[in-house]
């Protein structure tokens, strides 16, 4: 029984970890998109200035 229950907890840190990344993923495609969009607004804007 001790080695099950050592297997089961391995597998519920994998896929806690897998799930982290999935996470992570997601928000990291959201954020990129919308840092270039206020990047690319802030050169027109500097470049509208000058």
């Amino acid at each position: 029984m001790k080695g099950e229950s050592g297997v089961l907890k391995t597998a519920y840190t994998m896929i806690e970890m897998i799930f982290v990344i999935v996470i992570i993923g997601i928000l990291a495609a959201v954020a990129i998109p919308k840092l270039a969009a206020t990047r690319d607004d802030a050169q027109w804007s500097h470049w509208r200035r000058g």
